[in-house]
């Protein structure tokens, strides 16, 4: 006699039974924006850094994007684009300031952000490679349902601002960084 057993195909949830959420980060829907904006450095990059000198003041701002292509996150094939109507209304722009400093033979990184305060999550500065850095300044807004994330990005020695940027609403008031949840 042989035996076999389902191991839980037929894509469904593993048991058998519940299919897969296809939505399990509770998104209501996405969109995007384009970035645009200038980069005044403060000073000059010092020799003994090869990398990204974000050192600076980051002026740039963000539009709807028509190309974004939302993903699907209801699993009915199409995809769950926010409309243009349903997008917050953000600043008319944005700044950060970066400082850097030298404590104790190390860099240190100071950074300021020029916009409500209310809605900052968090802003981290990063290296994307080719000694470009970007910044992903991170805000919440309608009461902690909307998420929307900028990425200006400065390459190396330029001093125009391009990037990305990504807005979710949430079905569920979301939790900030740092924050009991």
């Amino acid at each position: 006699m042989v035996t076999a057993c389902d191991v839980g195909g037929g894509g469904d949830g593993g048991d058998g039974t519940t299919p897969p959420d296809p939505n399990p980060n509770r998104y209501a829907c996405t969109s995007g924006y384009t970035i645009s904006g200038t980069f005044t450095p403060s000073g000059t990059r010092p020799p003994d850094v090869g990398g990204c000198w974000p050192a600076g003041t980051w002026i740039f701002s963000a539009a709807i994007d028509p190309t974004y292509e939302a993903a699907d996150i209801t699993g009915d094939g199409v995809g769950d684009k926010c409309m243009d109507s349903d997008m917050p209304t953000l600043a008319s722009s944005y700044s950060i300031t970066v400082t850097r400093a030298k404590v104790d033979g190390r860099w240190q990184e100071d950074v300021t952000f020029g916009g409500n305060m209310a809605d900052l999550n968090r802003i981290k500065i990063s290296e994307g490679g080719d000694r470009e850095c970007t910044a992903g300044v991170e805000l919440f807004l309608n009461d902690d349902f909307d998420f929307v994330n900028l990425a200006p990005t400065q390459d190396f020695e330029e001093t125009n601002l391009l990037g990305k940027g990504d807005f979710k609403r949430f079905l569920d008031k979301q939790t900030r960084f740092g924050e009991e949840g």
